[in-house]
């Protein structure tokens, strides 16, 4: 009896350890990949896997450079000629008759069709803001290679470094369209590159039968005790250090407590930190961040509260460009997507939306809770998300949840309750006099 139960538990456990997950490296499907286009097995990472047993796909490198259109206008993508590439050509190309018949159709409603209601479904797509925002959660996991083959397509976008730009299906007229070569979502006119590099989608049934070429590995947690910082002291980038006080255990009445702060990036001119915990819950208050009480509180009450005249001599000032996007409708109702641009002058700040993207490897770095002081009023153990904001305004009220970045954070409706505020300042290594904030 009790092997039988041993044999069992084992049977699960093996059986865990081989269903498919987010991060996971599959083969499926073949395509030329090498300068003498060779046909090789085809390398996908997994984005999403469900309840149903299918998975979200995306092609691990880029497999192929295509014009997004034929007439080189950022037309609707329901009607470029990358999607329809990819549901013929590449189609054909990659899969058997039989792998044919394990892709699933995805479905969505192209909205740069005015007064489209149809819905478009395809076997073979490309991915679009959600799924590089939450799927592939940092800038560095949006990077890639393209292929020797795709590498000799003329005029594809290929840096310095050999990483190539890619192309998302822009489906609304605020939609990023591209991700650039440092794995960065982009507004760029998809048209700018005579071709555009390709990491096509699918959706494949009974995923968990995939031939798995490498598992993804969890990222560790690490508690790291905080070392108080001063003047002179050597840090790097992942140290966690204590420097101010602010009230974050709920206890008034015993005085506040070190605030710790992440080591987000150290030279030998300046060192960003952010702090470790969600301080504070706060409305934005404004549309834009320079006009934010938000940059108030912080430049004020926050900085003067929390860091005595001596530490304050240690806060660089920082110049922060922060770039907002917000809708301009017409008499019809139609929009378009407006830029504003503010430039600041701030001792304490919030992390832009590609800060966060950029200066954290993933979502896990990214997540962190409340402090006691710092949670919402609605505040319910272990089903409030951990969420804070960014700096971007404008319609998408960007935000982070639950180590997250989301490009829209609920779009307008965001402003009907507070969020998290992580601040984020510059040090000075050493003991030069800093200059007040002007």
């Amino acid at each position: 009896m009790k092997k039988t139960l041993a044999t069992a538990l084992l049977l699960l456990l093996s059986a865990a350890a081989m269903a498919l997950g987010p991060g996971d490296t599959v083969l499926f499907g073949r395509y030329p990949q090498t300068e003498k286009e060779e046909v090789k097995p085809v390398e996908w990472t997994v984005l999403s896997k469900y309840d149903d047993g299918t998975a979200m796909l995306i092609s691990s490198s880029i497999l192929d450079g295509v014009p997004y259109s034929d007439n080189g206008k950022t037309e609707a993508y329901s009607r470029s000629r990358v999607r329809q590439w990819l549901n013929s050509t590449f189609l054909d190309a990659c899969f058997t008759k039989e792998e044919k018949a394990r892709l699933e159709k995805g479905s969505f409603f192209d909205f740069r069709v005015p007064d489209s209601d149809e819905e478009l479904t395809d076997l073979v797509f490309l991915p679009e803001d959600g799924d590089v925002w939450y799927d592939m959660e940092s800038a560095k996991k949006r990077r890639a290679y393209p292929t020797p083959f795709a590498a000799k397509k003329k005029g594809l976008p290929v840096d310095k470094d050999g990483l190539c730009a890619w192309m998302l299906a822009g489906r609304t007229p605020d939609c990023y369209t591209m991700v650039s070569s440092r794995g960065k979502p982009t507004h760029t006119d998809i048209n700018k590159y005579p071709v555009g590099g390709v990491r096509p989608c699918i959706t494949v049934k009974d995923a968990d039968a995939l031939a798995v070429k490498e598992k993804a590995k969890p990222e560790p947690q690490k508690s790291v005790m905080p070392t108080p910082w001063k003047q002179g002291m050597k840090v790097k980038k992942g140290d966690v250090i204590s420097f101010g006080n602010a009230e974050q255990d709920g206890i008034a009445a015993n005085g506040k407590e070190a605030i710790d702060w992440i080591v987000l990036s150290a030279d030998e001119k300046e060192i960003l930190v952010v702090s470790r915990y969600i301080l504070y819950t706060r409305d934005f208050g404004a549309r834009n961040w320079d006009d934010s009480p938000l940059r108030t509180f912080l430049n004020d009450t926050f900085y003067k509260g929390a860091f005595t005249d001596r530490e304050r001599k240690c806060i660089l000032t920082t110049e922060n460009t922060t770039v907002d996007h917000d809708y301009e409708y017409n008499p019809e109702g139609d929009y378009t997507v407006k830029k504003h641009t503010g430039t600041t002058l701030d001792k304490i700040f919030i992390l832009s939306m590609d800060e966060a993207d950029t200066l954290f490897s993933s979502a896990v770095q990214r997540n962190t809770p409340y402090t006691k002081s710092g949670r919402p009023k609605d505040f319910v153990p272990n089903e409030t998300p951990n969420c804070f904001w960014t700096r971007d305004r404008g319609h998408f009220a960007a935000c982070v949840m639950n180590g997250h970045i989301y490009a829209d954070g609920s779009g307008d409706g965001i402003d009907e309750y507070p969020c998290g505020v992580r601040p984020a300042m510059r040090l000075a290594p050493t003991g030069k006099e800093v200059t007040p904030i002007l």
